[in-house]
């Protein structure tokens, strides 16, 4: 087993470089920590070798000489198979830190870091899923929502500090990950009441723009509700944080309630898998608009076509009825973790997903560009609570 080196040389491994993972790995370069990175698909990692990060061939060989490994990867089933497979667990450096920064939902993180605490009790482990999509991803602005032990805590707080613009310490691990799906309950009631909104506008003769602007400047101005009504409103439901992952964590935060005292969620999950299961999936988590009504749909781009021909493809025909969110799996439905697997044709490690993460509440950019978290490297951060809003 191999000895970490010192804390002010801290090694780094990123294991899953999509969109989130990728980001953050060149934001780790840029502050000049070693880093090695590691992805199923090539793909993924050589611009990432071109930015100065080490490419390793297998997660064991990733993680053997890191201090920190960071796990930026979709789903529990993802996580298990990456860490549990060929001695990956095993090869962490004596004393190293596992920070798993994907949302994994609450029971998957309680027993990830059981297992790790009976095979490796020497490794500590940080429960650090984040808030933010690719934008502040890019801009090192994630809001990191972590818990774990004290210990580990300056160990972390350099890549933390490269990656982040605030982390949260919660207390003891599985905490992060419950403030994470409370987080994205909120902001998942906002998009499908966003949705619901404009759908209610169409009907009464209320122009989008109008409603927007009724709406600006004042009280109910959040910054996730303007971005995603302006995205909504001109028919651009380009991936900033695609439904189906979205949908994940609706699912993964009613399984955490564990009892049916969620009803406006439960509603949303079967309104939102309806939309998944039409073929909305990979795009952004504000085609929750095209399960309502018709709408017209802006052009896609050439870079856009064939995620949305990818997305056609994985389309399902209409059902009679949609099965409760905690039903099981469909008949044509490949069996998901209940963690959080994949949905409708998804590959396990396929590679970069169109983004992995969810979005921060907290601020963020306005008219449909890429939202929550952190400023836009041309923009003034934005306080859901007050203060400027870019664009005004």
């Amino acid at each position: 087993m191999t000895e970490v080196h010192g804390l002010g040389e801290a090694p780094v491994a990123v294991l899953g470089t999509g969109i989130m993972g990728s980001a953050m790995a060149r934001n780790l370069v840029r502050a000049g920590l070693r880093t090695t990175v590691w992805d199923r698909s090539p793909s993924a990692t050589a611009p990432l070798s071109q930015a100065g990060a080490l490419v390793a061939t297998s997660p064991e060989e990733a993680v053997r000489d890191a201090r920190l490994v960071i796990t930026m990867l979709p789903t529990a089933a993802v996580v298990e198979s990456v860490i549990s497979g060929d001695g990956v667990a095993e090869a962490f450096a004596q004393g190293a830190v596992w920070a798993q920064m994907g949302t994994i939902g609450v029971a998957a993180t309680t027993e990830i870091a059981g297992r790790l605490g009976q095979l490796r009790p020497d490794v500590m482990f940080v429960d650090a899923p984040v808030s933010g999509s690719k934008a502040p991803a890019e801009a090192g602005q994630l809001l990191i929502l972590a818990s774990g032990p004290r210990e580990a805590q300056a160990i972390v707080r350099p890549a933390f500090s490269a990656i982040g613009r605030k982390t949260v310490w919660l207390g003891q691990a599985g905490q992060g990950s419950r403030m994470k799906l409370v987080v994205n309950a909120y902001m998942s009631t906002l998009i499908e009441g966003v949705a619901e909104a404009l759908e209610l506008a169409g009907q009464l003769g209320i122009d989008d723009a109008k409603l927007a602007e009724a709406i600006e400047g004042g009280p109910l101005d959040a910054p996730i509700a303007d971005a995603k009504l302006h995205k909504m409103a001109h028919g651009d439901f380009a991936p900033e944080f695609p439904l189906e992952w979205a949908l994940k964590d609706v699912d993964l935060a009613i399984a955490a309630a564990g009892t049916d005292t969620l009803p406006v969620l439960a509603a949303l999950s079967r309104q939102w898998r309806a939309a998944v299961d039409a073929g909305h999936g990979r795009e952004d988590v504000s085609a929750a608009r095209l399960a309502l009504g018709h709408h017209p749909r802006r052009p896609a781009t050439p870079q856009e076509e064939p995620a949305r021909k990818e997305t056609a493809m994985t389309a399902k025909p209409p059902r009679e009825q949609i099965p409760d969110v905690m039903g099981g799996p469909e008949p044509d439905e490949e069996l998901t973790d209940l963690m959080g697997g994949p949905r409708h044709g998804t590959d396990l490690m396929g590679g970069p997903e169109p983004d992995e993460e969810s979005t921060d509440l907290m601020g963020g950019p306005r008219h449909g560009t890429d939202v929550m978290g952190g400023p836009e490297p041309d923009e003034e951060s934005t306080d859901l609570m007050g203060g400027p809003q870019p664009g005004r």
